[in-house]
């Protein structure tokens, strides 16, 4: 049975995250792995951890497991915890290489400014690792858990049918629509549009019009069946407004 890890920081946020992530394991009929990794620096000086003296890493332990339990009553699918010591990317890496996992689960808390640039964030650093699919559940969001609309941000590169598959196929569990998001980066200049008698803008229409058409070409057929799949289209760089699409569209979540 495939399996759905949801990170833990043991912050306010983690309730929302491990709704989230209950959600779809009860969808895809996975089991749930509550999943924490205490950070512990080295000791310059020492081989071993600086928080082992004084029993502070079994406090700590501890401590972890019993926030731990009082998420886990809060669930309805088959789930336990696992605690490690590390580092938190490089441990979540280490565990899901070793683990059959379908989907990570993580919660942004929305890092801004000098901080981010200077560092990074967690989630960031474990999307970049980590070589399964992950799900980020931003904590500001006021949205209790539900697909009821799926958008999967699709260009035309050969990978694209693989993706779009990957995400039919959660949509298909949660009874979901898909709407296929894509950015037109580089439109025609009018320059050097051939005089046959259209205007530029109509031109403009007919290729939307193509790329529309060969992004659903790229769905499977069985999807159509089961869920309804829509294209929208919008022209510009993808980074500024596939993200202002997906709100206009009120996209539950973005593949």
């Amino acid at each position: 049975m495939d399996l759905i890890v949801c990170t833990i920081d043991l912050s306010l946020a983690d309730p929302l995250v491990v709704d989230w992530a209950a959600m779809i394991a009860q969808r895809l009929n996975a089991q749930l792995r509550l999943f924490h990794a205490i950070h512990t620096p080295s000791d310059s000086l020492h081989p071993t951890t600086e928080f082992e003296r004084g029993g502070k890493l079994h406090r700590l332990r501890e401590e972890c497991q019993t926030a731990m339990a009082r998420l886990m009553t809060a669930v309805d699918v088959p789930c336990r915890s696992e605690i490690v010591f590390g580092e938190p990317v490089e441990s979540v890496e280490a565990y899901c290489s070793n683990q059959p996992v379908a989907l990570i689960v993580a919660g942004s808390h929305g890092i801004k400014g000098l901080k981010r640039l200077m560092v990074g964030t967690v989630v960031e650093r474990m999307a970049r690792v980590v070589s399964c699919p992950m799900l980020v559940v931003p904590i500001k969001t006021d949205a209790s858990a539900g697909i009821g609309r799926l958008g999967i941000c699709c260009d035309l590169a050969a990978q694209t049918p693989q993706l779009i598959a990957a995400g039919g196929s959660l949509a298909r569990a949660c009874n979901s629509e898909v709407f296929l998001l894509h950015a037109m980066a580089a439109p025609l200049l009018p320059e050097i549009v051939e005089p046959d008698g259209a205007t530029y803008s109509e031109v403009q229409q007919t290729m939307m019009l193509r790329v529309q058409e060969q992004l659903l070409a790229m769905v499977p057929y069985p999807l159509y069946a089961d869920v309804a799949v829509s294209a929208h289209l919008v022209r510009g760089e993808a980074q500024e407004l596939i993200a202002d699409l997906a709100v206009d569209a009120q996209i539950d979540l973005l593949v």
